[in-house]
């Protein structure tokens, strides 16, 4: 299956383009002494596993030239630790637990301390759940429609739809894209269990799942957090007079299923 995760340079920033429809930050015009990007995750589909935690955020620090190691970044009363390699990326911020009720439905403090202190304000949506899946079988023969609804979750700017056969999750791959329903429901189209072609169908079994986004998340370090990456970039946004980036959160829903298969 194709994946939608887009991947880009930092450089010297002179505007990022919106793929997003969604996406209403405004385009910068001017270039950042320092990138700042990240987003806070929490995916309740983790709690059980034996290498993963459930809640953690990270975060990314850099000049035009090279990645800043020596920031001090507190999420809350969490002070994050640098690593030169996590989560598949270099030179990164990370802290991570378990605790995901204490993490939802809540905004967190986010304190960068670097040539000066930005504070940022995060708030994480609550958690939610999809409440129905069609067929209810939960089993479509080659590219039938699959259709969902979920609850909703406070705080969420928007949602997203995702999928992915489940031996490819958190691997870079799947189908995902924002939902343009306010109606909190959803309808895949046939390429989301498709081939590269689109019009082949890809048997097996899927994980479903649903996203609730608040802020502009940062597609990149994103990209090995989910079980599907995000469909786009964000734009760009400004955060001090010398630092922009992209920051917010993303609560998972626990995962669905649905079964493709061919006569």
């Amino acid at each position: 299956m194709n994946t939608f995760a887009k991947y880009f340079l930092l450089g010297l920033i002179v505007s990022i383009t919106l793929i997003a429809a969604c996406n209403t930050n405004p385009e910068r015009s001017t270039n950042p002494d320092l990138f700042f990007g990240g987003l806070v995750v929490v995916d309740p589909n983790l709690e059980l596993s034996p290498s993963d935690r459930s809640a953690k955020i990270v975060a990314r620090l850099s000049t035009a030239d090279s990645a800043v190691s020596d920031a001090t970044i507190i999420f809350g009363n969490d002070t994050l630790t640098y690593s030169e390699l996590s989560y598949n990326l270099s030179s990164v911020y990370s802290f991570e637990n378990n605790d995901t009720y204490n993490w939802t439905s809540k905004s967190f403090a986010l304190s960068l301390q670097y040539n000066g202190t930005i504070e940022l304000d995060i708030p994480v949506a609550d958690s939610f759940s999809i409440t129905n899946v069609v067929p209810g079988n939960h089993q479509v023969q080659a590219l039938e429609q699959v259709s969902i609804e979920w609850s909703g979750s406070d705080s969420a700017d928007s949602y997203i739809v995702a999928t992915v056969l489940v031996d490819s999750a958190y691997t870079g791959y799947g189908y995902s894209a924002f939902s343009i329903d306010a109606g909190r429901a959803a309808t895949f189209p046939p390429e989301a269990f498709a081939m590269g072609d689109g019009e082949t169908p890809e048997v097996g079994l899927y994980y479903i799942a649903v996203y609730a986004i608040t802020g502009s998340p940062d597609s990149l370090a994103a990209q090995h957090l989910l079980p599907v990456p995000l469909p786009s970039i964000y734009n760009i946004t400004d955060f001090s007079d010398n630092v922009a980036g992209f920051f917010g959160s993303i609560t998972v829903t626990l995962f669905d299923t649905i079964r493709v298969s061919v006569q």
